[in-house]
């Protein structure tokens, strides 16, 4: 009887939902984890978690830092998505650095979601050859920063504005 019943299979399904999600989350991560390991930046064993936040890095928070980044570097107002993968190494594995869970949130999902969500300020562009994300003219870097960063703990703030990592990732762009 409770088979049949409509709600208990809404339900049903938005947890089956909730659980890919949260599945995407972790294998994410896992697949991040064992990266480093295979590099020899982390040790396959360690507690990650023993004295440690989560943070949460979405492609939104990752995306708009990432330009605010370049903006501060050269002015331009593009990342490609290969500078946007490595940005987000390197601010993962400074957080990784002092003791931080890191969940990398990208996937393509997550792309499309993105464009969908914030559509108003980011646009899918093209340049040299690259694929990447483009700050809409009409948006400041002050606009992003209020928008992106204001929110942000202070950990991860400075991690997304590290100088060394600004550097490394955006040498080539400055």
């Amino acid at each position: 009887m409770d088979a049949n019943n409509p709600q208990l299979e809404k339900v049903r399904k938005r947890a089956s939902i909730a659980e890919h999600f949260l599945l995407e989350k972790c294998m994410l991560f896992l697949v991040y984890c064992a990266r480093k390991a295979r590099l020899g930046l982390i040790q396959p064993n360690s507690n990650l978690r023993s004295k440690s936040m989560c943070v949460h890095i979405r492609i939104e928070v990752l995306a708009a830092n990432a330009i605010i980044g370049i903006l501060k570097c050269s002015g331009e107002r593009f990342v490609s998505f290969a500078m946007l993968e490595k940005y987000g190494v390197k601010v993962a594995e400074k957080l990784m650095h002092e003791n931080e869970t890191v969940y990398w949130i990208y996937s393509r999902e997550q792309v499309e979601s993105f464009f969908a969500d914030y559509s108003e300020m980011f646009e899918r562009s093209e340049q040299d050859g690259r694929a990447g994300i483009k700050l809409r003219e009409s948006f400041t870097e002050k606009q992003l920063i209020e928008k992106f960063q204001m929110h942000l703990s202070w950990k991860l703030e400075q991690a997304l504005m590290d100088p060394q990592v600004l550097q490394e990732v955006f040498r080539k762009v400055a």
